[in-house]
């Protein structure tokens, strides 16, 4: 339609005594302008057939705009060339864009990322041209709709030089009716995208803040008169309803019209069908509403676990002729609030969930379906069945997606300001509030997936933000909704404490009145998401019934693909662009090209929907726990291994598993006999594929100790003579400056590449070095103004013991600070066998700092490059931490320095493993050393576990760095032998006591037995 003159001259006269001739995209009381009203996503179709199998505009009704546009971008509004949306102005000098894309993404403008700084946008402008070409067959008896899946942050549309529209809501979708705009034959259709507009002011997102057309752009064609909107219900007791409004356009009454429901089921078989529903007589213009329903007797119900799906067909038919058809997803299900408990079919569901934007390192925010189907197929892998779409609605497809999949999705409305403004008080901002509810509500009401509303993210509660509550409530009662406003009195239905501890949540389940589900549960920023596996240990604690999960921070890494000097790597606005808050949108679960991570698999691990316990674990018998509430424990195959000492005894398959949800069983395995340290470890695999999960994936793990084996007490060894601070024996020479390891020597082969030293430091990970909750404050600036980095050891004398070893006293620290009362005692056996016995005792100068702990405390060796090899006993394969542990099962493992290792978009401490036994490096010719810890019990050494990490960068390498491609592999392999690494944390929370390296005395000894093969 035509957005005429005198509408323009009103639309001004009206606003000039507070906003003095303000254009749409200034005036936040012009939301919209010449839109069709939102409604549910509709796809239309010629016939049944086609309805039933059709997908997300797959139909032959649909004509995509996708593809190449002619694009041009100017600095600022006032750069827009006159008369640029007239069909004849020359565009033959632009470039070419693809749609959808965001134009910074292809070199256009400037790339912004911004946590909460509000309004960093440069006022750029896209302009976008294009021909299309119309058949008659394409608007005889049509109504065309032109459409746009998103645009940030607001549009004008100009069809054949005729204004059809303004529009913003970056994220919602936009229809223009332009039936009297097109001809047959070429036409023009020009669309001018600005970037900054009022409407930013309510998109304050944690997100890059990139522009364009970066969804699908499409015509749809419909019948004069044609299906406005539908909303299908179906409930898990059987009750199916459909309801459609009717639009007659055209420029006559419209009679003889009837509807047809019908419901397919998998194969497409129909279920149920209600025909010939007749429909009033609509008068030109006007619109009429038609109903249809069934109680059906049986039917598969729709859960994150069986995600049983029919399809709804709605046929509009005149006088025996099929005007369109329609159709849409269809899953049986209730969700319903009782007890305080979220539930879905009547059973309290776990929320094992992330916030997902929508990124791709390569194509930004403009994803398609190959993205969101290999999002999907990894959560559902790796036990997430809940997804937020943090913090907006997301494109289309991907609800269909979750639907088919089974994800439990809150569907956000496109609302934040991060506590910037406070526009929820102010009348002139109600429309723009209340646009992005109706939107996402309208759009999405018909996928079963969707089981939350949410009404934004981070922003305060007040008028405006009421009357969306409000609405929402009244409009779908059938969802439980979400308020994250601040102050909001009580106007919520779900949620608790987010970025909580275990004391935390713990405490605030005292009060709880509704189910606490936290919207952002875990912050995984960096090498980050420890305390996890203690946060579910609460959540599936009996005794808190109401904590039922929540949604980590966040999915996938926002990192920008970029390449220079022949290098890849990811960056986050430092280097292509602009960043307001340095790397916080790193913070996913998975790497921006949806690569595994160590984190994704704690996340696995912790939210494993089975468990097992020991009940006589010596005897073989165990307690199988089935946490899924639909799926019988019948659907998996279980196996099982013993591992002495890191090797496999015996192994075999459990018994038949028949637990029903939310049931436990018990199983017996007849164990091998077992001497020394043993474990066993049980895994459940799926029998049969489900949409995302193949058959024979593995769900869930158990390690569990059978045997804990002697401890190996250290034997006297035949100890040879340090003399002038030197020794040898049996082809090892060792030579002590300055009370370190400054030379060892094997089989001519020098192994050190500078002296041993001890280390207290790591490369901070963010978790050390935040502001936010004062990680940095209580970590990161004390380790500095300690200097830690740079700690040495100064000697004050050296002594050979009268056994033969060489004792070297002295301090620890920094400068003129002395940190730690420091012995160092050598021992070379005959065999060439090397003892380092550490002694560390804390002085006052370390004790000022009122450190809440270390990084950490032990060994940092230089190696030559070619010990590139690690083989060890204890957690793995992947990266672990003390607080991060639960997916790295204790065994025997084999590395490659700097293979197969996370380095993380913004360098930092990486590559640890925890849980040593023993440890192998060994350079390509099979020569090296093993390496043992032993701590002091009872006045007897004991073999004791340690950690481990051997990478081709130096920490302060790593520190330095701001990009991966900064970090040169160089010459040596840096092998840290650790006493203890403090754990990873999670932001903003302090690490727990226990996960912290604390300022205390300590002795360990680290044993190096050389070997050549």
């Amino acid at each position: 339609m035509k957005i005429s003159a005198a509408k323009h001259v009103f639309t001004v006269i009206f606003l000039l005594p507070c906003f003095a001739f303000a254009q749409p995209y200034d005036n936040p009381e012009i939301n919209r302008e010449g839109c069709e009203p939102f409604h549910s996503v509709i796809t239309p179709c010629a016939d049944v057939q086609e309805a039933v199998s059709s997908r997300y505009l797959e139909s032959e009704r649909i004509k995509l705009l996708n593809g190449p546009w002619k694009f041009k971008m100017v600095e600022s509004k006032s750069n827009i060339p006159s008369g640029v949306s007239n069909p004849s102005f020359s565009d033959s000098g632009w470039d070419k864009l693809p749609v959808p894309s965001n134009w910074q993404r292809h070199g256009y403008g400037l790339p912004v990322y911004s946590n909460h700084t509000i309004g960093v946008e440069p006022d750029e402008v896209g302009i976008y041209r294009r021909e299309c070409y119309l058949e008659p067959v394409n608007l005889e008896e049509r109504r065309v709709m032109l459409a746009f899946g998103g645009a940030r942050s607001a549009l004008h549309a100009y069809v054949n030089g005729e204004e059809v529209g303004y529009a913003e809501g970056s994220y919602l979708p936009i229809e223009f009716d332009v039936t009297e705009e097109l001809k047959r034959g070429y036409n023009n259709i020009t669309v001018i995208v600005y970037r900054r507009s009022d409407g930013i002011y309510l998109e304050n997102f944690d997100h890059w803040r990139l522009s364009g057309l970066f969804r699908d752009v499409y015509l749809s064609m419909r019948p004069e008169t044609y299906i406005e909107d539908w909303r299908v219900k179906a409930d898990a007791q059987g009750s199916w309803q459909v309801s459609a409004k009717l639009r007659n356009k055209s420029g006559s009454s419209c009679s003889g019209l009837s509807m047809n429901a019908m419901l397919f089921d998998k194969s497409g078989k129909i279920v149920e069908a209600k025909r010939n529903i007749r429909i009033a007589e609509i008068p030109a213009g006007g619109e009429a509403q038609a109903k249809a329903s069934a109680k059906l007797g049986s039917v598969k119900l729709w859960s994150d676990e069986k995600p049983n799906l029919y399809r709804t067909v709605v046929e509009l038919v005149k006088e025996g002729t099929t005007l369109e058809t329609i159709g849409c997803n269809t899953g049986f299900r209730t969700v319903s609030i009782e007890d305080n408990q979220l539930k879905l079919n009547g059973r309290a569901v776990e929320i094992r969930g992330v916030n997902r934007h929508e990124w791709d390192g390569e194509k930004a925010q403009a994803i398609g379906r190959e993205e969101m189907l290999a999002d999907i197929r990894l959560m559902k892998k790796s036990n997430i069945n809940a997804v937020r779409t943090s913090h907006y609605p997301d494109d289309p497809r991907f609800y269909e997606i979750c639907d088919e999949f089974g994800i439990m999705v809150m569907d956000e409305a496109g609302l934040e300001n991060h506590w910037r403004n406070h526009h929820e008080n102010k009348p002139e901002w109600l429309g723009s509030h209340m646009m992005r509810i109706k939107g996402v509500v309208e759009r999405d009401k018909n996928h079963p997936s969707v089981v939350f509303w949410s009404l934004g993210n981070e922003f305060f509660h007040g008028p405006n933000v009421q009357k969306m509550y409000d609405w929402v409530l009244e409009k779908d009662p059938t969802r439980a909704v979400f308020n994250d406003g601040r102050g909001n009195k009580g106007n919520n239905q779900v949620g608790c404490p987010s970025y909580s501890n275990v004391a935390e949540l713990s405490e605030a389940h005292k009060t709880l009145n509704q189910p606490g589900i936290a919207k952002e549960m875990a912050h995984c920023m960096g090498n980050s998401l420890g305390q996890l596996a203690d946060m579910w240990d609460l959540f599936r604690n009996p005794d808190y019934p109401m904590l039922q999960g929540g949604f980590i921070w966040d999915w996938i890494d926002q990192g920008w693909t970029m390449t220079e000097n022949g290098r890849t790597f990811w960056d986050y606005g430092l280097r292509c662009g602009k960043t307001y808050q340095s790397h916080f949108c790193i913070n996913g679960i998975v790497n921006p090209d949806r690569s595994v991570s160590a984190k994704l698999l704690q996340v696995k691990k912790v939210y494993q929907p089975i468990s097992v316990e020991p009940v006589s674990p010596e005897k073989g018998i165990f307690k199988v726990v089935n946490r899924h509430r639909f799926t019988p424990l019948s659907e998996f195959n279980g196996r099982w291994k013993v591992e002495e000492n890191g090797k496999v005894a015996a192994k075999g398959r459990l018994p038949e598993l028949s637990a029903e949800p939310l049931q436990t069983q018990k199983i017996s395995v007849n164990l091998p006999a077992v001497e020394d340290e043993a474990f066993i470890t049980l895994s459940f695999h799926r029998k049969t594929a489900l949409p995302a999960v193949p058959a024979g994936h593995e769900i869930a793990f158990e390690q569990l100790k059978i045997s804990d084996g002697e401890p190996e007490k250290l034997k006297e060894m035949d100890l040879v003579r340090f003399r002038n601070s030197q020794a040898q024996a049996n082809g090892l020479k060792v030579k002590i400056e300055g009370g370190l390891p400054a030379s060892i020597e094997f089989r001519g082969k020098q192994v050190l590449e500078s002296p041993a030293e001890i280390s207290l430091w790591r490369a901070e990970i963010d978790n050390d070095t935040q502001n936010w909750g004062k990680t940095f404050e209580i970590y990161a600036e004390k380790w500095h103004k300690a200097g830690l980095p740079d700690v040495d050891f100064s000697l004050e004398g050296s002594t050979v013991l009268p056994d033969g070893r060489l004792s070297a006293k002295g301090t620890v620290g920094y400068k003129q600070k002395d940190y730690f009362k420091t012995r160092i005692i050598y021992g070379l056996t005959d065999s060439g066998r090397l003892s380092i016995d550490t002694s560390l005792e804390p002085l006052e100068d370390i004790e000022k700092f009122d450190m809440r702990g270390l990084p950490r405390v032990g060994w940092i060796m230089e190696l030559d490059k070619s010990f590139v090899n690690a083989q060890w006993y204890g957690r793995g394969p992947q990266e672990n931490y003390i607080d991060r542990l639960a997916a790295a099962p204790v065994g025997i493992y084999h590395k490659r320095a700097g293979e197969e290792e996370e380095t993380y978009i913004t360098p930092q401490a990486y590559g640890n493993r925890t849980g040593l036994r023993w440890l192998r490096v060994f350079n390509t010719d099979n020569l090296g050393f093993s390496a043992k810890m032993y701590s002091p019990e009872s006045g007897v050494f004991e073999s004791s576990l340690f950690e481990f990490s051997a990478i081709p960068y130096s920490e302060k390498q790593i520190k330095e760095a701001d990009h991966t491609d900064q970090l040169e592999d160089g010459e040596k392999v840096y092998l840290h032998l650790d006493y203890r690494q403090a754990g990873v944390g999670n932001m903003p929370k302090k690490r727990l006591p226990e996960h912290e390296v604390p300022v205390k005395p300590m002795d360990f000894m680290f044993i190096l037995d050389f070997f050549s093969e």
